[in-house]
C-alpha cells in the first residue's frame, strides 16, 4: 500500500475517531467502558502512544536506520506501559495530545517515500487502529447512554 492511500484511509479513521469523542465531557470519558479494562480516557492514551512510536518507526525506515522487522513488540506491555504513562492527564490534556499526535503522524506519512511501505510491514494495522478503536467508542458511549437514561 502506497504512503497516499495509507494517509487516505488514516484520514477516515481519524475522522471516525474524532466525531466518536465529540462533545464527550470529563467524566463521561473516564467513566465509559469500552473495555473490559479501559474507559474511553485509556484507549486514548493507548492511540496516543502507538501514534508517537509509529512516528518513530517511519523516521527510521525512511533513513534506512532499521529494518521494519526489528520492530518486535510485547503489545500488551507496551499497552500498559502507554496507558500508565498518561493516567493523570485530564480529557482535555489527553484531546490535545491526540491532536498533536494525529497530526505528527500524518506529516510522517506524507514525508515518507513510497518505496519504505511494501505490504506486510504492519501500517494497515496502524492505519485501522483509529478506526477501530473509535467504532468501539461509539458504541460504548451509546451503551452508556442508555445505562444513563435508566438511571434517570
Amino acid at each position: 500500500m502506497k504512503p497516499k492511500k495509507l494517509l487516505e484511509d488514516h484520514k477516515k479513521g481519524k475522522k471516525l475517531l474524532f466525531k466518536s469523542i465529540r462533545r464527550l465531557s470529563e467524566a463521561e470519558a473516564g467513566k465509559v467502558k469500552v473495555t473490559p479494562k479501559w474507559n474511553v480516557k485509556d484507549v486514548i492514551a493507548h492511540l496516543i502512544g502507538w501514534k508517537l512510536e509509529c512516528i518513530k518507526r517511519i523516521k527510521l525506515i525512511s533513513r534506512k536506520k532499521r529494518s521494519p522487522n526489528h520492530f518486535n513488540y510485547k503489545v500488551n506491555k507496551f499497552n500498559s506501559k502507554e496507558v500508565k504513562k498518561r493516567k493523570g492527564k485530564t480529557w482535555k490534556q489527553l484531546s490535545t495530545e491526540l491532536r498533536i499526535a494525529e497530526n505528527k503522524f500524518e506529516k510522517a506519512l506524507r514525508q515518507a517515500p513510497d518505496e519504505e511501505f511494501a505490504e506486510g510491514w504492519g501500517w494497515n494495522e496502524e492505519i485501522g487502529h483509529d478506526y477501530y478503536h473509535a467504532k468501539q467508542i461509539i458504541k460504548a458511549r451509546k451503551k452508556g447512554s442508555k445505562i444513563l437514561a435508566k438511571k434517570k
